[in-house]
């Protein structure tokens, strides 16, 4: 008993302190354990924390929020300058996120020569019925494709 009070007393998130510098590892891309080292508390301190505090667990969820938005704008300015820089393909993939109705690939697949369904049908038919009288799954003599 006297163990678990010790731990708790030493690595409890107890202090405004602490809590303002693991909220602020967070809103600035941090993962849980680099914003636990930064509010000097083990990960399982924060955790408790989390589970015992609505309020915390709220700002908890805000700031990982944020951190995620921080890393995408980071990740989002290093694809563009290593687009400019080095990658039209990539220049090109970034310009058709942001304005796909410009930059998108467009594929238009046209048929031109009119199929002959009656004509299809009435060939199915036959070899139906060639098959039923003679039993040949296939044709004598096979057309060439």
């Amino acid at each position: 008993m006297h163990q678990q009070r010790v731990w708790a007393d030493h690595h409890r998130m107890r202090s405004v302190r602490q809590t303002s510098a693991f909220l602020a590892a967070l809103c600035g891309g941090g993962t849980v354990k680099q914003a636990c080292a930064a509010a000097g508390i083990e990960r399982r301190a924060a955790n408790e924390r989390r589970k015992r505090d609505p309020a915390f667990a709220a700002e908890w969820d805000r700031a990982a929020q944020e951190g995620t938005d921080t890393i995408i704008d980071i990740l989002e300015a290093e694809l563009t300058r290593r687009a400019i820089e080095y990658s039209d393909t990539l220049l090109l993939a970034k310009l058709g996120a942001l304005k796909p109705e410009v930059y998108r690939e467009r594929n238009v697949v046209e048929h031109t020569t009119a199929i002959d369904f009656a004509g299809a049908r009435e060939e199915l038919q036959r070899r139906f019925e060639r098959f039923a009288v003679s039993g040949e799954a296939k044709d004598p003599k096979p057309k060439p494709c």
